[in-house]
């Protein structure tokens, strides 16, 4: 993550998760109970997009007998819960919105934060990730255009299919009805788009 974009990749992945995961989590509560959680309920969840993820995901097992598909969303899921890198993903985010967002200011006022910056946290798991990516020559120094081509391009899209495969099985979550009816028409706006654009 370059040092220009790192705050804004950050800042936007982790409102966005924290809003498709509360309303997620809302619309099912509302579905198996009648009422939309209450607003002390959604505030205890702070920003912590990593528990509202798993409050999610056994939301959904817990009412897998009412998909259309239950054995296809159960694959889903259990493909998520196979991969470390989403969990990796989304402890980043919750670190970030918890208060990384904030890491420039406390420091400007002489504050260090405690804990491991978010920054540092996606620069690890950049690196694993980057070990999955093809082997490029070390052994002699490389333009900025072939590292972009070598590495960086490779490891971005790396990203978007981690980040795309989350967010597919949750469209495919709510289209299937783990929401319940009325939260099948919200499903539909979390359509992974098509294309490389």
């Amino acid at each position: 993550m370059g040092a220009i974009h790192g705050d804004a990749l950050l800042a936007l992945l982790s409102i966005g998760a924290e809003k498709m995961l509360k309303m997620t989590y809302a619309l099912i509560i509302e579905d198996a109970t009648g009422s939309w959680p209450s607003a002390s309920t959604m505030r205890g969840f702070g920003h912590d997009v990593a528990t509202l993820d798993r409050e999610c995901r056994r939301l959904f097992r817990d009412r897998i007998h009412l998909a259309t598909s239950d054995r296809y969303v159960a694959g889903l899921l259990d493909d998520l819960d196979a991969d470390p890198f989403i969990t990796r993903l989304l402890e980043i985010l919750t670190r970030y919105g918890q208060a990384g967002r904030f890491a420039h200011l406390d420091a400007l006022s002489g504050q260090a934060q405690p804990g491991e910056p978010p920054r540092t946290m996606w620069e690890r798991y950049d690196t694993d990730l980057g070990l999955l990516a093809p082997a490029f020559p070390l052994s002699r120094a490389i333009s900025n255009e072939d590292f972009d081509r070598l590495v960086r391009r490779p490891l971005n899209e790396r990203h978007r299919e981690i980040v795309g495969r989350w967010r597919e099985v949750y469209f495919r979550a709510l289209i299937h009805g783990l929401a319940g009816d009325a939260a099948k028409a919200y499903g539909w706006d979390l359509r992974p788009p098509t294309g490389s654009g």
